[in-house]
């Protein structure tokens, strides 16, 4: 503990522009406020013995690293490319990651091609194209394509069981309207990390269906279709039950919306609740099949985030009570 605070008192005193007795105030360069921030996102592998992080140190670009926090500690840059950036990763198992890129730097935000699907080992080896951006990259000698079609996408990644090594993840495949008259609908895939080859489901998918809420270990539980602006939840109850109405409504009214599934199976959701219509995370009552109320007394506000039912897969801001 004291050898912590001694290094973070370290760093607070090597990195702040502060003199004694004078704290020296300068004005910060208009290009600090658009780069993208030191570390964008950081986690751990299910071990607990290694850790992901997404940064643009050492490149120009945002890259992959890998601190080893066992023995000595290195650190090792798993992938960084100099004409996209990194934009979203998983771990799958302990030793594998996945991840998606971006290139964001032609302005205005907007994208040059779809975020792709790639997979690489914790030490920087076995890098491959799952899903590919824009058109085939990866062609073999008899002109047949290695990764999948750009409008494929991650859906879930199972949690890895103990002493077992997971290699397959839940992706969908999306099927655009050309005429936009509707969403796009999803088609569930398991894919295999290691082959890049796919197989079916072994569940039935409801027609029409948009988006979807799996469980940890990748079992279908709320299946989203829509209309127009009606949107239909469907619940699975485990994977022998059929699919079953939840709620269903304008987009704008529902009385709650499912945002996930925990371990033990139970459903939580979010409401509007006050003037102000906050969003509220509570549990769903399967008996009374409406959103819990939760005692005033135990209520203070966290800002999270939650999926919206929606086609481009947004996020809304919620008020969670607890």
């Amino acid at each position: 503990m004291k050898k912590l605070i001694w290094l973070i008192a370290y760093i607070v005193a090597t990195q702040s522009n502060f003199a004694w007795g004078q704290q020296v105030i300068t004005q910060a360069p208009l290009e600090h406020f658009f780069k993208d921030p030191d570390i964008v996102n950081v986690a751990l592998s299910p071990s607990g013995q290694k850790l992901a992080i997404t940064t643009n140190r050492g490149g120009e670009r945002i890259g992959l690293f890998v601190f080893d926090m066992s023995g000595q500690g290195s650190m090792q840059r798993v992938a960084q490319f100099s004409s996209v950036d990194i934009r979203t990763f998983n771990w799958v198992g302990n030793d594998r990651l996945l991840f998606t890129v971006m290139d964001y730097s032609g302005g205005l935000g907007r994208p040059d091609g779809a975020w792709g699907l790639y997979s690489v080992k914790a030490n920087g080896e076995d890098l491959k194209e799952l899903v590919n951006r824009r058109a085939p990259l990866v062609v073999d000698s008899s002109r047949n394509t290695k990764s999948l079609d750009w409008n494929h996408v991650l859906l879930n990644v199972p949690l890895t069981k103990e002493n077992t090594n997971n290699v397959e993840v839940l992706i969908a495949e999306l099927d655009y309207d050309r005429q936009r008259k509707r969403p796009p609908y999803t088609y569930p895939l398991w894919l295999n990390i290691e082959t890049g080859k796919t197989r079916p489901v072994g569940f039935k998918v409801p027609s029409g269906t948009t988006n979807w809420i799996f469980d940890q270990r990748g079992n279908p539980r709320v299946a989203f279709t829509r209309e127009g602006t009606n949107v239909k939840a469907l619940w699975k109850k485990d994977q022998d039950s059929d699919w079953t109405p939840l709620v269903d409504g304008s987009i704008s009214e529902l009385p709650f919306t499912p945002t996930s599934v925990d371990e033990s199976g139970t459903l939580y959701v979010t409401r509007s609740e006050g003037k102000e219509g906050y969003r509220v995370l509570t549990k769903y009552n399967q008996e009374s099949k409406t959103a819990d109320d939760l005692p005033p007394a135990c209520r203070t506000k966290v800002m999270e985030q939650s999926p919206l039912i929606s086609e481009n897969s947004g996020y809304e801001t919620i008020q969670i009570y607890r």
